[in-house]
């Protein structure tokens, strides 16, 4: 029965991942994401190499997500450089998708906030790297992690 069990839960943990994966390619290719970022970066004929980097990326981290046991022994210098990477990557694709959906002209107006867009975007970035602060300092606080 343990083996029918822990058969049925791969299958559908799979599932749930082919899931979410396309639901994100759907997201980033009908939102074009990319070739909008290979814009703002000033890059516009390497939007498929940003394209091929995110699938590379999101392919590594689920193989070592699976393989959690894996450990790299890396420096803290060298963790530090790529977790500064990561979380830029993550930011720079945060804020193409709002850019993208024009979510936050629609929130500075209605917001009465006129100019003061720019504030609004430095409070995102602050809740957000304050709310990793907390999440990585405190790892106590959240019990599923």
């Amino acid at each position: 029965m343990s083996i029918l069990l822990n058969s049925f839960a791969a299958v559908l943990g799979v599932c749930w991942g082919l899931g979410v994966g396309v639901a994100i390619s759907a997201i980033v290719t009908a939102l074009r994401i990319m070739p909008r970022m290979a814009q703002v970066l000033r890059a516009r004929n390497a939007h498929r190499h940003y394209e091929n980097a995110l699938l590379l990326g999101a392919s590594l981290a689920s193989v070592l997500l699976w393989y959690n046991s894996i450990r790299f022994g890396l420096p803290n210098a060298v963790a530090a450089i790529v977790g500064l990477a990561s979380g830029l990557w993550v930011g720079f694709l945060a804020a193409a998708l709002a850019e993208v959906i024009s979510v936050l002209p629609v929130a500075g107006r209605r917001m009465q906030l006129g100019a003061k867009v720019a504030l609004l975007v430095a409070a995102v970035a602050a809740g957000k790297i304050l709310g990793s602060l907390i999440f990585w300092r405190f790892p106590g606080l959240w019990p599923y992690r």
